[in-house]
């Protein structure tokens, strides 16, 4: 999942997982606004690199990657 607005995201109840991404966030990938998640399971996520990037890409984060998050984000019970 990508957010990328200021007006936030909010993730509560959910299940994420058996996720990969290239690059970062193969779960939860946000990147210039704020994330409410509550009461989540995110298991078995992860990030699988490719050759294609270079190596001054971020490359990280199995589960969540957060990139210039607001300061109100909140991660809670997960």
């Amino acid at each position: 999942m990508e957010g990328r607005n200021g007006g936030g995201i909010f993730l509560s109840n959910c299940q994420i997982l058996s996720n990969w991404s290239r690059r970062s966030g193969g779960g939860i990938f946000v990147y210039l606004g704020g994330v409410v998640i509550s009461d989540c399971t995110l298991r078995g996520n992860y990030t699988k690199p490719c050759a294609y990037y270079s190596p001054s890409y971020l490359v990280g984060g199995g589960a969540i990657s957060f990139a210039n998050l607001i300061s109100n984000s909140i991660i809670s019970r997960c």
